[in-house]
């Protein structure tokens, strides 16, 4: 809608929002000035808008327009003309400074934020030892620069979006043009437009509405606060989305066993590289499965395991008042209480929290004949290997599967766990993100990208992965 009334749109916006109105007066006219005090720096309107046209008055007689005084008053490096109604409001609301001039169709929009942020720090969420320490903050323009300088290329593309009918929160989608998939580029941009919801102040609620499948079990997203890995996803193809007042980015698509490497693995010796992978992925399946291995061994296949360790699992169990079944359910929603309440208490008190819980509970009830040795070597050897991915959100499936897995052997033995297991690699082969199989490259099977994912750094290698199929597969020169 065209600008028709200028006194009455300013009044109109200024009604209930909190909003400033600056008029400046002169025999040759008016200008107002609409503006969000908080979240305008007022050191600059004064300096680049207010003094120039008060300035400009004291020395000419002629009637000034928009068009005009962007070229030749306003001093302000980001500014454009507009005469749109709607957008003026949305504009204002979101902190820019728009200047109107009596009997003029045309406005004026100047970015003059001023939004308190905090500087990059470490990243809390994604720990490594080797790389940048700086992280995404909840200022978009930080995180922005913080691209920048990371990637000179000519081919990055920066797309900007608004999300929430309300919050008006704006959201960065960053990819290499000529790397990036056009077929995850256009997927993500029309999930972005399709969405229609009051308000998203937060990129991990975000990833809701770009997910393949709304109720999977496992994150379809990587979640990261580190701009250096973030940049590096990029490198690779990937898409990285920035949302407004978030310090996480959003990285897709993100695979299973992406989930389980880390960034030291690149920077490490090749070889404690290839251990630390092999490491992770043997402690998340004992995470989620040797609780349920103890409960079939002993509660129903006791007779498969040798003479000696069935007297001593049985010599430890003597006094234990609850069955295996039921001791290791109990055991196993102890700790995650005491995970969950570590995770929300203050950090001052949590490792005092951990040493009570995890030790003189732990020994307590040992003593007190509740819960076998065994038993809570086991609960605890399942938590401390869940601990060792690198990214949280995977963890949280991990914990899900583990439970679902020793309610199946509590009630099937043996092949209960068997069967789970089976639906499981049903389930995480079917799934996709981004439309590609969660399960890549080992289902379907590429023998050249699954022998290079775990047993080489990708800096030794010439091409990106074929099952994120990029532009331009070619990541370096061959060496001679």
């Amino acid at each position: 809608m065209a600008i028709t009334d200028v006194k009455k749109l300013c009044d109109d916006i200024q009604k209930n929002n909190n909003v400033k109105k600056r008029v400046l007066k002169s025999e040759n006219g008016e200008v107002y000035i609409i503006y969000v005090k908080q979240l305008c720096d007022i050191n600059l309107l004064s300096e680049h808008i207010i003094r120039p046209i008060q300035h400009y008055w004291q020395k000419n007689d002629n009637k000034i327009n928009a068009e005009f005084a962007l070229g030749s008053i306003i001093t302000a490096d980001d500014c454009t003309l507009t005469d749109d109604e709607d957008k003026i409001r949305e504009k204002v609301l979101s902190g820019m400074v728009v200047v109107l001039f009596l009997g003029d169709t045309t406005a004026i929009e100047v970015n003059l934020k001023k939004v308190e942020k905090k500087s990059p720090d470490a990243s809390e969420i994604n720990y490594s030892i080797w790389g940048g320490k700086d992280s995404f903050t909840e200022n978009l323009d930080s995180n922005l620069s913080l691209i920048r300088y990371r990637i000179k290329d000519p081919s990055l593309k920066l797309d900007m979006y608004t999300v929430g009918r309300r919050t008006k929160t704006m959201l960065l989608m960053a990819y290499i043009g000529d790397v990036a998939n056009e077929e995850y580029v256009n997927t993500i941009k029309k999930r972005i437009e399709k969405i229609d919801i009051d308000g998203i102040l937060e990129s991990a609620k975000l990833q809701w509405f770009l997910n393949d499948k709304k109720l999977a079990l496992f994150p379809q997203a990587g979640l990261e606060q580190r701009s250096d890995i973030a940049c590096s996803a990029m490198l690779e193809g990937k898409i990285v989305l920035l949302l407004d007042g978030s310090g996480i980015a959003l990285i897709l698509p993100k695979l299973l066993i992406e989930f389980l490497w880390s960034d030291d693995d690149e920077c490490d010796n090749i070889y404690f590289g290839i251990f630390s992978k092999l490491l992770r992925i043997l402690s998340v399946f004992l995470s989620a499965t040797i609780t349920s291995f103890y409960m079939a061994l002993t509660g129903f296949h006791a007779g498969a395991l040798p003479t000696v360790y069935s007297m001593m699992i049985a010599s430890g169990r003597a006094g234990v008042p609850f069955s295996v079944v039921t001791e290791v359910i109990l055991i196993e929603v102890l700790i995650e209480i005491l995970r969950e309440s570590l995770l929300r208490v203050p950090r001052s008190i949590g490792s005092a929290m951990g040493i009570v819980g995890g030790i003189v509970i732990g020994q307590a009830a040992v003593e007190a004949g509740i819960f076998s040795p065994v038993v809570l070597v086991l609960a605890a050897l399942s938590l401390m290997s869940s601990y060792i991915v690198p990214d949280y959100n995977l963890t949280n499936a991990v914990r899900m599967i583990k439970f679902v897995l020793i309610f199946l052997t509590a009630f099937f033995g043996l092949f209960g766990l068997v069967c789970g297991l089976f639906l499981l690699a049903l389930m995480l082969i079917s799934d996709t993100s981004l439309k590609t199989p969660y399960f890549a490259p080992y289902a379907p099977f590429s023998a050249i990208d699954a022998i290079k994912g775990i047993f080489t750094n990708k800096y030794l290698s010439v091409k990106r992965p074929d099952f994120l199929k990029t532009k331009n597969k070619i990541r370096q020169k061959k060496q001679e």
